[in-house]
């Protein structure tokens, strides 16, 4: 019998013990970060795992003569590639790549768009195969038979430009941005020079490595925390990014929490920002919160500015707001950068009215926060200056 794929992230102990399986492809799917720079593995230093086949995403399996980079092929062309990589309908995929997990999630879709399910991700890709000393080669250019793969298109795994400026209407779909929140916010500029900064309108920020801790995706519980943070209604995710590779990162993340209702952005930011009469917001996104989720904004970014919430500490904000919205803003304030942070705190206090008792009565959380364990480092001590000053 076959072996068949239950989760779409496998372990490298898991597939290391499967090694030998005549049915098993393992593809590596690396491809340069877009903002990559000498750190890079260079080509003379590149290793494989013992038997991998390189999946070339740039000139291979994405479109050559399209507009913009990785662009989807259609099932045929899907088809051809895949049975030249001689992969056939009762073969067994996994995917990795040399940065732990960044590319290999867009083959893993591609796979999956094109209605094929008996794939994986290897969780924390080369650099996880490679601590644990398994086998590896030089890249070698392993030569399969022809395979038999047939396409099974899904088209609702696939959004163009067309249907994310519906969506932006639709108050049943969240689109969600996979780049940095500085790309995001503007506050960093587009590796690009031709494509604008800013997002798509509506579409809230949750960058991959949010996903991930050095490579590992976080676990299912942690997953499945920051997908409903951002996403309390269940609503429809359509995924974005910079060229479609970041996006699949999301997805993947996505299926590992249960969620099924998804969909990428195959053009992603490069389309959308470069194209002429779209509409593109950059105002730093605060969602509309109430006073009590604002103030649980602060608080817990207090709390955590140094990196290590106090039991002392969660408590005392605990005791100021209610468990659900401590729980619903616990995550943003986690995956926020301090300047995104105080950024959201300032932009917030200027849209809404605070008087000086208020403004005191904050101050005076603020500090309480801080001495909640009994002591008040140096990270705090600036923290709660910088504050003061901006609530002042």
């Amino acid at each position: 019998m076959s072996l068949r794929i239950t989760k779409p992230i496998v372990s490298v102990d898991w597939l290391q013990s499967k090694l030998g399986n005549e049915n098993l492809f393992i593809l590596d799917c690396t491809i340069p970060k877009v903002t990559a720079n000498s750190s890079s593995v260079l080509l003379d230093e590149k290793r494989q795992i013992k038997g991998a086949i390189f999946v070339d995403i740039k000139n291979t399996f994405s479109l050559s003569n399209a507009a913009f980079p990785n662009t989807a092929l259609s099932a045929k062309e899907f088809e051809e590639k895949a049975k030249d990589l001689g992969i056939k309908n009762e073969s067994i995929i996994i995917c990795y790549d040399d940065l732990g997990i960044y590319s290999s999630p867009r083959v893993w879709w591609m796979f999956k768009l094109m209605g094929f399910t008996n794939i994986a991700v290897l969780d924390g890709g080369f650099p996880a195969w490679n601590f644990k000393n398994y086998p590896t080669e030089n890249p070698t250019n392993h030569q399969p038979k022809k395979g038999d793969f047939v396409a099974s298109y899904q088209s609702e795994k696939i959004k163009c430009t067309a249907d994310v400026l519906s969506a932006i209407e639709i108050e049943t779909v969240l689109i969600t941005d996979a780049r940095s929140k500085g790309r995001f916010y503007t506050t960093q500029p587009e590796p690009r020079i031709d494509v604008k900064g800013g997002h798509i309108p509506t579409s809230v920020s949750l960058p991959y490595s949010e996903l991930l801790v050095k490579g590992i995706v976080k676990s299912e519980k942690e997953l499945k925390e920051i997908f409903n943070t951002i996403n309390p209604k269940k609503k429809e995710f359509i995924f974005s990014c910079g060229t479609g590779i970041t996006a699949c990162v999301l997805a993947l993340g996505a299926e590992i929490s249960g969620i099924e209702n998804y969909a990428v952005y195959d053009g992603s930011w490069t389309e959308w920002g470069s194209t002429n009469g779209l509409p593109i917001e950059n105002k730093m996104d605060i969602r509309n919160w109430t006073r009590k989720e604002f103030e649980a904004y602060v608080l817990l970014y207090a709390a955590h500015c140094n990196f290590f919430e106090a039991r002392e500490e969660q408590e005392y904000i605990l005791s100021k707001v209610d468990k659900n919205t401590f729980h619903k803003i616990h995550t943003e304030v986690v995956v926020d950068s301090d300047e995104i942070s105080l950024n959201k705190i300032q932009e917030y206090l200027s849209e809404n009215k605070f008087n000086q008792k208020e403004k005191e009565n904050l101050i005076r959380d603020i500090k309480n926060v801080f001495f909640a364990d009994g002591s008040v480092d140096v990270i705090e001590k600036k923290v709660f200056s910088i504050l003061k000053k901006i609530i002042d």
